[in-house]
């Protein structure tokens, strides 16, 4: 989950937050000024369509919690009797909690207590199933606690097995893209990482590809590439017989990790698939590739002349995977 925190001014300590927090765990923290009727200035689908394209959930802040044992009735208890800036012009609520990214229940007597608490100093009504707006108390592993509104929530209309378009987002981000990069996504599926370089990123020609003949026919119909020259291929990622040597600055990927397309040997496709890709790889090129295969994807790119620069851990659909930035062996070795 991919989230931002809107802080009111001076209700915390920017940097001392940003410190608590992994970075692995948010990706947007930072002041907003809240007007005297508690109205943010930016609209928050502006604020997070418009200029955090990353972002999933938006939160307004306001209350922080810190220690090591954090418990969801001390946090409701601690927020009687304080007056807070609440995002206004809604008519319904409901209060939930999160412990490390996961729903937890409360007894009816803390959900009672928070409940109210809203209710009086907003006289919105409680809705349990179809609120307009949520306040969240959030319990992290970091030993820090949030009371919080939520602004927006970017709808979840990802399939099984296809990126999010945040994350989309971020891995091309990685690749560090310009106006004359040349683009490859060999494992381009529905074109999820393809379509978040076309609406956000730089570049001046896009190869798309995939081994699934279906799938290439559906992407070819879509409009993905109307920025700059562009093209889709029916391919292997193991051997791209349409792309000559050194002919590519970065690789945005997505490969398969044996969950949803069977693989006996997922190190050895990974060494195929790498050895393939530093074959296109300009002498200065990068690969951004995404995995829940750490180990396998670790071990294939020391077998096959890469360099993994950073590692960015993260969860996707719930399970543990990481986002490695990759380049030649020989880049390394002259800088």
């Amino acid at each position: 989950m991919t989230w931002q925190i809107i802080c009111p001014p001076s209700r915390w300590d920017l940097k001392n937050l940003q410190r608590a927090l992994s970075p692995a765990n948010y990706l947007g923290l930072h002041h907003q000024p809240v007007g005297r009727h508690g109205a943010v200035p930016i609209p928050p689908q502006k604020l997070v369509e418009k200029q955090l394209p990353f972002v999933h959930n938006t939160y307004a802040l306001l209350k922080v919690y810190k220690g090591k044992n954090l418990m969801f009735e001390r946090m409701v208890s601690e927020a009687q009797g304080q007056r807070f800036r609440y995002q206004l012009g809604q008519d319904s609520f409901r209060v939930r909690f999160s412990k490390e990214n996961v729903f937890e229940r409360v007894p009816p007597s803390v959900m009672n207590m928070a409940e109210q608490l809203v209710k009086r100093a907003t006289h919105m009504q409680v809705s349990r199933n179809d609120a307009c707006t949520e306040l969240w108390y959030i319990i992290r592993s970091e030993g820090i606690g949030f009371y919080a509104q939520l602004l927006f929530s970017r709808p979840d209309r990802s399939a099984a097995g296809h990126l999010r378009p945040e994350l989309g987002y971020l891995l091309c981000a990685l690749a560090e893209t310009d106006n004359d990069s040349v683009v490859l996504d060999p494992f381009c599926g529905s074109g999820s990482l393809i379509k978040s370089l076309r609406d956000h990123l730089p570049y001046a020609m896009l190869y798309a590809s995939d081994a699934d003949r279906n799938t290439i026919m559906r992407l070819a119909q879509e409009p993905l590439l109307q920025k700059h020259q562009g093209s889709v291929h029916l391919a292997d990622a193991r051997e791209l017989p349409y792309l000559a040597d050194n002919s590519i600055d970065a690789v945005v990927t997505d490969p398969p990790w044996g969950d949803y397309t069977p693989l006996a040997d997922v190190r050895q496709f990974y060494m195929e698939t790498l050895s393939c890709l530093y074959r296109v790889l300009k002498p200065n090129g990068r690969v951004v590739l995404l995995t829940a295969r750490k180990q396998e994807l670790i071990s294939a790119a020391q077998a096959t002349g890469f360099v993994i620069n950073n590692t960015f851990h993260t969860l996707v659909n719930g399970k543990k995977a990481a986002a490695f930035v990759m380049t030649p062996r020989g880049q390394n070795d002259m800088s």
